[in-house]
Order: C-alpha cells, then sequence, then structure tokens
C-alpha cells in the first residue's frame, strides 16, 4: 500500500490506523499458520512479529516475551488482539512504526539506482 501509494505519487501515506494494522497482522498470521501447520506456524511466526513490533510499544520486554513465549497459534491471536486493544485503551489511533527500521527509508530506496544500491 505504502510503496505503490508512493510510486504513484511521490508522496508518503500516514501510518496505518490500528484496526488496518491488526487486519493485516491477523490475516497475515491465518495464512501463515495455513500453511506451516499449527505447530511450525506458531514457531516461525515468532520472528515475523518481532519485524512487525519492531519499533512499537510491543517491542517492550513485557509484550515480547508474552509473544515469544506463547505456546499455541490461538494464544499468539489472543494476544496479538489484547496488544491491539492495549493500543486503543492507551490512545494510540495508528500503528506507527519507523520507516527507518532496520536502516530502510522509502523514500530513499525509491529514489536510488540498483547500481547504488549494489555498491553500497
Amino acid at each position: 500500500r505504502e510503496v505503490s501509494h508512493y510510486l504513484q505519487t511521490g508522496d508518503t501515506l500516514p501510518p496505518p490506523t490500528l484496526e488496518e494494522a491488526k487486519q493485516v497482522l491477523l490475516e497475515h498470521f491465518e495464512d501463515h499458520y495455513a500453511f506451516y501447520g499449527e505447530h511450525t506456524g506458531m514457531l516461525t511466526a515468532r520472528k515475523h512479529l518481532q519485524w512487525y513490533l519492531k519499533g512499537t510499544v510491543g517491542e517492550q520486554p513485557s509484550w515480547m516475551s508474552r509473544f515469544m513465549n506463547a505456546q499455541s497459534t490461538s494464544q499468539q491471536l489472543d494476544l496479538l488482539n489484547d496488544f491491539f486493544g492495549y493500543l486503543s485503551d492507551e490512545g494510540y489511533l495508528t500503528f506507527d512504526r519507523p520507516h527507518q527500521a532496520d536502516g530502510f527509508n522509502l523514500k530513499e530506496a525509491c529514489n536510488s539506482s540498483p547500481t547504488k544500491k549494489l555498491a553500497a
């Protein structure tokens, strides 16, 4: 959504609303579990949770340890619902991850040439 919009308009979009982010995460994890199965899906989803939550309040040890210690896919989904409920209760309106997480910058990536990227 963000990359497509930027390539079409040159403008960056505001961060997704909590509801938009929640729907994307839940759909991603449900597809992930369907593909990998209950046990493997639950284990491999942990790395995705870490990526999704990087730079957010979810990266705090209190949340991250709960996500990493979940023992089933249903526990992971319940925790995601709890997490988004917490964000809403705390007054967050958007799921605002820093665009520069891991050194990635959308505007910079779209404006650089492939040769320049390979040399970096």
